[in-house]
């Protein structure tokens, strides 16, 4: 059987974790060892709105929809 490889938010660290994972009554529990991938991921998501150029809608499936955008900081270029 293949192996799930699964991206999760871990409440206790505040990290973005990312490893080899099972699906147990309706909760994805990751197996062997995790992976921090918190700057990765941001800035992948990041990068993939920068492309679309547009925010991107979340679905939580509880009713529950979050909007993502980016904003450049304009001053950003003045302290570099």
């Amino acid at each position: 059987m293949k192996k799930k490889i699964s991206v999760g938010y871990s409440t206790l660290s505040g990290r973005i974790l990312a490893g080899h994972s099972t699906q147990e009554a309706n909760t994805t529990r990751f197996t062997g060892k995790k992976y921090d991938v918190t700057d990765e991921a941001i800035t992948a998501v990041t990068r993939k709105m920068l492309h679309r150029e547009e925010s991107i809608d979340v679905n939580f499936g509880d009713g529950l929809i979050f909007r993502l955008q980016i904003n450049l900081c304009e001053d950003a270029f003045v302290s570099r």
